[in-house]
C-alpha cells in the first residue's frame, strides 16, 4: 500500500518540470541557463540516479534593462545556500517528491522564482542510468525599500516604509527597519531573521508606538521566535517556541473620527489601550505521503488586559459599564491544547492569478484541521474551559486552471459557548479566458454569537466593499461578495500592467432585519516588478450604485499593495 501511494504522488508531478509549463519570464532565465552550462532538457528522468547538480543564480535585472544599474547594490544568493535548501542529493534516485520539495523550500520572499530542470547528462558516457538537475533562481533585489499602503477617500488607512535587507550578503538572512502609521498609532520595529543550520530558524522583532491622542499614549511590541519547520513531505517533526507582547492605543475610528458609544447619560469616545501577550511551544508530528496526517500538541498562555484611556474622565460607574458593554474582557488564559490535520499533497500550478506571470502553486483536495483547547486554573487559567476548533476546507481543478474552493471555520468556549465564531468562504477562479481575462469571484460570511469580547469587524474600501468609506459598516456580522474580470498582463519592458473591472456587495451588520447591503462597481490597475516585489500593487475607483449608508454617492479612490481577495 505504501508503495501504491509513492508512485500515485510521483503520478501527480510526472509534468510539473516541463520547460513549456513555465512563464514566459522563466522560460528567459532557463535559455540563459542552458546556454551558460551548454546543457540541454532531458524528458527521460524517471528512476535514474543524479549525476551533477548545476546551480544559476541570475541577478534580478538583465543587462541593458532599466535599473539595471541597482545590481550593482545587490548580493546574489550563495550557491552553498541553495545546496542546503534542496532535498535531493546528487547520486539519489530521481524524485518527483524531493524536486517539489525542493522548490517550494527555494520559493521564498528574497526570489523572483526558483525551479529545477531535468538535463541530459554530459558526463553519462553513455551510461543511460544518470541524469543531471539545473537549478535556475532569480533573487529580487535584496535592498529593500518598501511601500506598502492603503488608501481610501484620499485619507491614508495604512501606511507602512521599510528599509533593509532581505538577503544579507546573499545569505537569506532578513534585516529590516520598519515605520507603520494608521489612523490610530505610529509604529516602529527592527525585524531580524536568521535561517540555521538543519532547518531551524530564529526571528527577533521588537518595536514600539506611539499613539495619536492628545497623551501621545506609549506602546510596545516584542516578538522572539525558534522554530523547526515541517518544510517537506519527509519531515516527520517540527518545533515551536514563541513569544510575542504589545501594548498599544486603540480607537474606533471612522472616516479620521473616533467614534462615540453611549455610557449610560454620557457620548463617550471609544479609546483604550490595550495590552496582548502571547506565548506557545508547540510540537508536530507528521504521517503519511500522498495522504499527510499531522499530529501537534503544547501549551499557550494569553493574557489580555483592555483599560480605557485616562483622560475620558469616567466615574467608576461609567468605567465599569464601558468596560463590560464595549472593551474586550480582561483574562488570562492558560491551556494545553491538542489537534490533528488531514490534508493532501495534491497541487495545482497557476499563473496570472494573483502575482500575474510569477507560478503560484494551491493546494488541493480535502483539509481539516480539528484541536481542543484545554485551561485549568491549575495550570494558572483564570477559568476552567474547553473550546474546540474546528476548519474544513475543500479545493479542486477544473479545465486546466481554474479552481473551486469552499471552506469554514468554527470555534467556541463550551463553558456557555462564549464568543462563538464561525466563517466561510467560496472562492471560484475561472480558466483564462482566450488567454485575455480571468473571472474571479467570492463569497464571504463571518459571525460572532455570544460576544463576550466585544468583537467587532468592520468592512468599507479598506477591506473588501470598495466604493464606500473606510471602516464605515461595524458589526459582530459581516458579508461580502465579489465579483472581478482580470486582465492577463502586458509585458512593458521590466513592468507587468492589468486592467480589473469589478462588482462588490457588502455590509458589517449586527441584526438580521438590519440587512440592507451596499452595492458598488469599479474599475481598476494593477502593476507588478517581479525583480522589486511578488506583489502587485493596485489602483481602484469605485462608484456605489446602492446603499443604505448616507453621504455615499461619491466615487471613492483606493490604493493598496496586493490583491483585494
Amino acid at each position: 500500500m505504501k508503495y501504491l501511494l509513492i508512485i500515485l504522488f510521483f503520478s501527480i508531478f510526472t509534468n510539473a518540470r516541463s520547460f513549456d509549463t513555465l512563464s514566459s519570464l522563466e522560460k528567459k532565465s532557463a535559455k540563459r541557463a542552458l546556454k551558460k552550462y551548454q546543457l540541454e532538457i532531458s524528458n527521460d528522468y524517471k528512476n535514474k540516479k543524479i549525476g551533477q547538480i548545476y546551480i544559476y543564480v541570475e541577478e534580478p535585472f538583465t543587462k541593458n534593462q532599466f535599473l539595471s544599474f541597482s545590481n550593482l547594490f545587490h548580493v546574489n544568493t550563495k550557491e552553498s545556500l541553495i545546496r542546503k535548501d534542496i532535498f535531493i542529493k546528487t547520486k539519489d534516485v530521481y524524485s518527483e517528491e524531493k524536486i517539489f520539495d525542493s522548490e517550494q523550500t527555494l520559493k521564498n520572499s528574497t526570489r523572483v522564482f526558483a525551479f529545477i530542470l531535468p538535463v541530459k547528462s554530459i558526463n553519462d558516457n553513455h551510461e543511460s542510468e544518470v541524469i543531471d538537475l539545473l537549478i535556475v533562481s532569480k533573487d529580487i533585489i535584496s535592498i529593500y525599500t518598501n511601500c506598502n499602503f492603503n488608501i481610501s477617500s484620499w485619507s491614508f488607512n495604512n501606511l507602512d516604509l521599510s528599509f533593509g535587507e532581505t538577503n544579507f550578503l546573499g545569505l537569506n538572512q532578513k534585516l529590516i527597519f520598519n515605520y507603520n502609521l494608521d489612523s490610530i498609532n505610529h509604529a516602529v520595529d527592527f525585524y531580524y531573521f536568521v535561517p540555521l543550520l538543519s532547518g531551524w530558524q530564529i526571528k527577533v522583532r521588537p518595536g514600539m508606538y506611539i499613539g495619536k491622542d492628545q497623551e501621545k499614549t506609549l506602546g510596545y511590541y516584542a516578538n522572539a521566535d525558534i522554530a523547526y519547520p515541517l518544510r517537506s513531505f519527509s519531515d516527520k517533526w517540527g518545533f515551536l517556541a514563541s513569544f510575542t507582547a504589545y501594548k498599544k492605543l486603540l480607537m474606533d475610528v471612522r472616516d479620521n473620527v473616533v467614534n462615540k458609544v453611549k455610557v449610560l447619560d454620557k457620548q463617550i469616545e471609544k479609546r483604550y489601550t490595550y495590552q496582548d501577550m502571547l506565548s506557545e511551544i508547540r510540537f508536530d508530528r507528521s504521517f503519511g505521503y500522498l495522504y499527510k496526517k499531522e499530529l501537534y500538541f503544547g501549551h499557550k498562555i494569553h493574557y489580555k488586559k483592555a483599560i480605557p484611556a485616562k483622560n475620558l474622565q469616567l466615574s467608576t460607574k461609567e468605567e465599569d459599564f464601558f468596560i463590560n458593554n464595549y472593551l474586550p474582557k480582561n483574562e488570562l488564559e492558560s491551556f494545553i491544547f491538542i489537534g490533528t490535520k488531514y490534508f493532501e499533497n495534491r497541487f495545482l500550478n497557476l499563473y496570472n492569478y494573483d502575482t500575474f506571470s510569477l507560478q503560484e502553486t494551491l493546494r488541493l483536495g480535502f483539509n481539516a484541521d480539528f484541536s481542543l483547547d484545554m485551561a485549568s486554573t491549575i495550570i494558572a487559567s483564570d477559568k476552567l474551559f474547553l473550546r474546540p476548533n474546528m476548519y474544513l476546507s475543500y479545493t479542486f481543478s477544473f479545465i486546466n486552471d481554474g479552481f473551486l474552493s469552499i471552506n469554514a471555520f468554527a470555534s467556541s468556549r463550551i463553558k456557555g459557548f462564549e464568543n462563538t465564531r464561525y466563517n466561510g468562504t467560496i472562492l471560484l477562479v475561472a480558466p483564462q479566458l482566450f488567454k485575455s481575462i480571468r473571472h474571479v469571484a467570492r463569497v464571504y460570511y463571518t459571525e460572532t454569537i455570544n460576544n463576550k469580547d466585544n468583537l467587532s469587524y468592520s468592512l468599507g474600501s479598506n477591506t473588501w466593499l470598495r466604493g464606500i468609506k473606510p471602516r464605515f459598516f461595524r458589526g459582530s456580522k459581516v458579508f461580502s461578495s465579489n465579483l472581478e474580470a482580470r486582465s492577463i498582463p502586458l509585458d512593458l519592458k521590466i513592468i507587468q500592467t492589468g486592467l480589473i473591472a469589478f462588482y462588490d456587495v457588502g455590509l458589517a451588520f449586527n441584526k438580521w432585519k438590519k440587512f440592507n447591503p451596499t452595492h458598488s462597481v469599479g474599475l481598476g490597475l494593477r502593476f507588478l516588478v517581479p525583480q522589486l516585489s511578488n506583489q502587485v500593487v493596485s489602483f481602484d475607483a469605485a462608484y456605489p450604485i446602492y446603499s443604505s449608508a448616507p453621504a455615499q454617492d461619491r466615487i471613492i479612490f483606493s490604493f493598496n499593495i496586493g490583491q483585494k481577495f
